[in-house]
């Protein structure tokens, strides 16, 4: 295929350009065409998913006609060499996309998602009501416990009461955090594989499973341990803080001239300032830096480590840019509220689809959308 020749798009219909594989290029990367768009090839048209999977094709057998013969032997019998191989692969893919920068439009995100959610409805809507009915059953099933069975537990005995709360509890507790990294991974797959114009499908919500399932649920369980230190040790100061203000407090107490020169007001804004400008800027930070860890592992099929690095990375590039998009899918998911809920079905897969559309453009590397 040549690399200066101008080629033309279609669409439903409707032709555009004629553009350079250059151009084309750059347009899949900021979501302004997907991989289902036509090209026209001679007299033929074809999707450009199918022919940049020509062109990926072409490339390998190129390469693999220059190779040593005992590499491409090697290859074909699946040796712990052509493992390597892949593992050096991927770490390469991995590196193409931490080394690549990109251009977040929050509305061509918002508008991209729109499109993909209305045309793949059923998928879409579908998988994101499972998710939240399967997701929230383990936490469902605790309150259920303590509603109808712990009563008569206590009315038996006290000590069979507490001992089966907190062993229920924690089975509860442990199912939670066993499913909801697959299940959430498996949501993300389904999301990433529409926002690149493959097919998915309702049962790919469960793809998580058999992508690294062990990884997933070693990424959200890290995400929410390190979370945790940096709310402790967040607080600290915060501590600190306040007991230096009880100090003043009884210092001016014991000198009321003192009240006049150093009000006690001044700790209470000092220790408000620190949690509105400092503590909770910095959980969100967090929780932004690393949103992308689950979904990493289970698309891309790397470990939990490496998907942290990952998202840390390519977030901090434009992390402004990227919570302002977080906020404003985080609109889109609450409006659902003002219809008494209901509207929630629509606005919270279209919310997590806009994340998912800026995942595409924020990890893509400059082949992956084709693999």
């Amino acid at each position: 295929m040549d690399t200066n020749a101008s080629y033309l798009l279609r669409w439903r219909g409707r032709q555009q350009g004629p553009f350079t594989l250059a151009q084309i290029e750059r347009k899949l990367s900021e979501q302004e065409i997907g991989m289902l768009h036509e090209i026209q090839m001679g007299s033929e048209w074809i999707t450009l998913r199918d022919c940049f999977e020509g062109i990926e094709a072409a490339r390998r057998a190129q390469a693999e006609r220059g190779a040593p013969a005992l590499a491409r032997v090697s290859a074909q019998s699946g040796t712990p060499q052509q493992q390597q191989e892949q593992q050096q692969s991927r770490v390469s893919a991995e590196n193409s996309i931490s080394a690549a920068d990109y251009v977040l439009a929050i509305g061509s995100c918002v508008s991209r998602a729109w499109f993909l959610v209305t045309r793949n409805v059923a998928v879409t809507l579908v998988t994101a009501l499972l998710f939240s009915l399967i997701s929230a059953l383990p936490l469902g099933l605790i309150q259920l416990y303590n509603v109808f069975v712990l009563p008569a537990l206590m009315a038996v005995s006290p000590f069979i009461y507490f001992a089966t709360w907190a062993v229920f509890t924690t089975l509860s507790l442990i199912v939670y955090a066993v499913i909801w990294g697959p299940f959430y991974g498996g949501l993300a797959y389904t999301y990433i594989g529409l926002a690149r114009g493959e097919d998915r499908y309702i049962g790919d919500l469960f793809a998580g499973f058999s992508r690294r399932m062990g990884h997933a649920m070693l990424g959200w369980l890290a995400i929410k341990f390190f979370t945790a230190l940096a709310v402790v040790a967040g607080l600290v100061p915060f501590v600190i803080l306040a007991a230096a203000a009880g100090v003043r407090v009884q210092a001016v107490r014991n000198d009321a001239a003192s009240a006049v020169a150093v009000p006690s007001i001044f700790w209470i804004v000092l220790m408000a300032a620190y949690l509105l400008l400092v503590y909770l800027p910095m959980l969100v930070l967090l929780a932004a830096r690393w949103f992308y860890v689950v979904p990493l592992v289970v698309d891309r099929q790397i470990g939990f480590w490496p998907a942290m690095a990952l998202s840390w990375h390519q977030v901090g590039r434009h992390q402004w840019g990227f919570l302002g998009l977080w906020f404003v899918a985080l609109l889109i998911g609450c409006v659902g509220i003002l219809l008494c809920g209901v509207g929630m079905v629509f606005t919270c897969p279209l919310s997590e689809m806009t994340m998912m559309v800026a995942y595409v453009v924020m990890y893509t590397s400059r082949h992956s959308s084709r693999q």
